[in-house]
């Protein structure tokens, strides 16, 4: 029997737009499970989920043939939501020692003024990118302000039959999420046609009471305990942040220790407003990870936004010698891991 390959998946069926390969990714996680579930005790299936739902849905799933239109992407996102559920059902069915949870691009909206309709926009930007999954994820449904936006807009055949029941029946142990920055938005930019899964790419304005990063990313600690405190109310499950950083451009000529003040900040000010979600507002948090220990290509494949604590000699074209160097970040993160951070200076 030949094997199909993900990139043939890719060629062929055009990646989780088919429910084809939504049931060859169950498969493969199912094989996975059962290699290493008597090992490893926590899962996530799909990293930032609801990535599916806006813009980058389409080349992160695949999606290589074809226009990118609206039913298309609610059919990736629902494809990888009946992925998900069987895959949590079976780790519960067959591992009961082993958890599982849900994970998303938690992204925090704010209005870019008091206007009502920038208050509005960015309420509605939060139930389609946000909402949607964490109610998926810890009821069991999704939305009903989305489904009755597919309802109108005729995109009810994105669900096949028994994927809600499906979507009923699984249960995840904790929610995941990964944290970078929150967005403003500008009601003026929208038309009366703009799908609100597109706000975010289309209404964002600068936040004038932020800083940002080289790539325009705003540096927001005390969003990143908002989003802590909220998920833990909302869904009384225990939260875990796993993906938290800033990119920056960096090189270390002759292999000396670069001093990336600007990350220690970055994680010292977010490491700290998770103590306060915790120890003042008593959210359930049960860990954390940065983003990330080494240097390596980011999303785009870009090794010049550099996240690690830990220096890789290379370019994006050029691996040198690929020495490892670790930071000044590196040294500090050791005195707060050392600590269990309580010395954060």
């Amino acid at each position: 029997m030949q094997q199909k390959k993900p990139h043939s998946l890719t060629e062929k069926y055009n990646g989780f737009s088919s429910r084809y390969v939504t049931q060859a990714f169950t498969k493969f996680a199912k094989a996975v499970i059962d290699r290493y579930g008597e090992q490893v005790k926590y899962w996530l299936s799909f990293n930032e989920q609801n990535g599916f739902f806006f813009e980058p849905g389409f080349d992160n799933t695949g999606f290589i043939n074809g226009e990118h239109d609206l039913l298309t992407l609610y059919t990736i996102a629902n494809n990888t939501m009946v992925a998900h559920a069987e895959i949590t059902n079976y780790l519960h069915a067959h591992y009961p020692n082993d958890q599982i949870g849900g994970m998303l691009a938690y992204q925090e909206f704010y209005p870019a003024t008091s206007h009502p309709q920038d208050v509005f926009a960015a309420r509605k930007a939060s139930e389609f990118i946000n909402q949607h999954f964490v109610d998926a994820f810890t009821k069991g449904h999704y939305s009903a302000e989305v489904l009755q936006y597919m309802q109108n807009h005729d995109l009810m055949s994105s669900i096949q039959p028994g994927d809600l029941a499906l979507i009923a029946s699984h249960h995840n142990d904790f929610l995941a999420f990964s944290y970078y920055y929150t967005v403003a938005l500008d009601h003026t930019k929208l038309t009366p046609n703009t799908p609100p899964n597109y706000y975010m790419r289309d209404a964002s304005v600068p936040n004038p009471y932020l800083e940002s990063s080289e790539w325009g990313w705003q540096i927001d600690a005390l969003g990143f305990r908002n989003v802590l405190t909220k998920l833990s109310n909302e869904t009384a499950l225990p939260i875990f942040p796993i993906e938290n950083g800033i990119g920056i451009r960096e090189e270390s000529l002759n292999h000396e220790v670069i001093q990336d003040d600007e990350r220690i900040a970055y994680h010292r000010d977010h490491i700290q407003a998770l103590k306060d979600a915790v120890d003042e507002d008593g959210a359930h948090v049960m860990g954390y990870l940065g983003w990330g220990l080494i240097d390596i290509p980011s999303s785009k494949g870009d090794m010049n936004k550099r996240y690690g604590v830990v220096y890789v000699n290379r370019t994006n074209h050029d691996l040198k010698d690929l020495a490892r160097i670790p930071k000044a970040s590196f040294y500090w993160l050791q005195k707060v891991i050392q600590s269990n951070g309580e010395q954060l200076d």
